[in-house]
C-alpha cells in the first residue's frame, strides 16, 4: 500500500486540511487539539487510539476557557466517536453518542437556537450541527427515514439562520449536510436527488482545503452514479477515490471506495487488505 510522507503539519491541517499524513501526529496539549488529534487518528483508521484520545478528552475536568467552549469541544468529541461507530455499522451505539453530543451542545447554548454569551457561538454551532447531522445519519442506518428527514429539516433551518452557506465558517457542516441528504435520497429511491446533493457536497468541498472531505464527496458522487445506473462512471470515479485515499493513508475511505468497485478482483483483494489494516487498528465491522 502506498503512503504519502510529508513534513510535520498542524493538527488542524491534518484533521481538516490539505495535509493528511500518516502518524506520528502532532502532540495535543489542549482539549480542542485533543479532539483534532482524535479526528486525525480516526480518519486514518486508528479507531482504538482515536477512541482513547477522545474518551480522555470528555473525561478531562472543565478548563478555564469558558463553559460554552469546553462543552462544545466535548460535544464535538462525542460526535466524532459516534462517527466511528457509524462507519463500523453500529448505528444504535452511534445514536447514543450523538444524543450525548446534542445534549452538551444544547447545554452550552442554553437553547436549541445557537447562541453563546462568551464568544463561543461558532464552535457551539459546529457542535450542534454535527450532533444533529450524526443523529440523522444514524436514523438512516436503521431505516428511520422520516426521522432523518425531520432532523435534516431542523438542521437546514439552523444553517440558514446562521447565513453562512458559502462562507468558510461552517463549511464542514454544509458538506456533511449534503452527504446525509444524499444518503437519505438514495435510501428513499430518489437517485437523481441524491446525485444533486452529492455534487453539491463536491462543489463545496472543492472550495475548502480538506483533502479528506474532497475525496469523500467524490465518493458520494460515485455512489449516486451507481444508483442512477451509471455503473461505469461510478467504478471509474470510485477507483480514483481509492487511489487518492490510499495514497493519503485514509483507509476507511479507501475501504469504502473498494466497496463501490464490485466484481473486480484487484478491488476485492484491496478491500480485504484494508479490512485487515482497520481490524489491526481497532476497527471491527458488524
Amino acid at each position: 500500500m502506498t503512503r504519502r510522507h510529508a513534513a510535520p503539519a498542524s493538527l488542524a491541517s491534518v484533521a481538516f486540511g490539505a495535509t493528511p499524513v500518516v502518524p506520528p501526529f502532532p502532540r495535543a496539549d489542549t482539549p480542542e487539539r485533543q479532539w483534532l488529534r482524535g479526528v486525525a487518528l480516526g480518519a486514518a483508521g486508528f479507531y482504538a487510539a482515536a477512541q482513547a484520545q477522545l474518551v480522555e478528552n470528555v473525561r478531562t475536568p472543565l478548563g478555564v476557557r469558558g463553559p460554552s467552549v469546553d462543552l462544545a469541544v466535548r460535544s464535538l468529541s462525542f460526535s466524532t466517536m459516534a462517527s466511528f461507530q457509524r462507519q463500523l455499522g453500529r448505528y444504535s451505539a452511534a445514536a447514543t453518542l450523538d444524543g450525548q453530543a446534542l445534549q452538551l451542545a444544547t447545554t452550552a447554548s442554553d437553547t436549541t437556537v445557537i447562541r453563546a454569551a462568551d464568544g463561543a457561538e461558532s464552535q457551539i454551532a459546529e457542535a450542534w450541527c454535527d450532533a444533529i447531522t450524526g443523529l440523522a445519519a444514524d436514523a438512516i442506518g436503521v431505516w428511520r427515514l422520516g426521522v432523518a428527514g425531520r432532523l435534516l429539516e431542523r438542521l437546514d433551518e439552523e444553517l440558514e439562520r446562521c447565513d453562512v452557506g458559502d462562507s468558510k465558517r461552517l463549511w464542514r457542516q454544509w458538506v456533511r449536510r449534503d452527504w446525509v441528504r444524499c444518503e437519505l435520497a438514495l435510501y428513499s429511491g430518489a437517485a437523481a436527488t441524491g446525485r444533486r446533493y452529492a455534487e453539491s457536497a463536491r462543489d463545496r468541498a472543492r472550495r475548502c482545503a480538506s483533502v479528506r472531505h474532497q475525496i469523500k464527496s467524490e465518493l458520494m458522487v460515485a455512489a449516486a452514479l451507481s444508483a442512477t445506473g451509471d455503473a461505469s462512471g461510478a467504478s471509474t470515479l470510485a477507483a480514483r477515490c481509492l487511489y487518492a485515499s490510499e495514497s493519503h493513508g485514509l483507509y476507511p475511505l479507501a475501504w469504502a471506495a473498494a466497496c463501490l468497485i464490485p466484481g473486480e478482483s484487484g478491488a476485492d483483494e484491496r478491500k480485504g487488505a484494508f479490512e485487515r489494516v482497520l481490524h489491526r487498528r481497532g476497527g471491527v465491522f458488524v
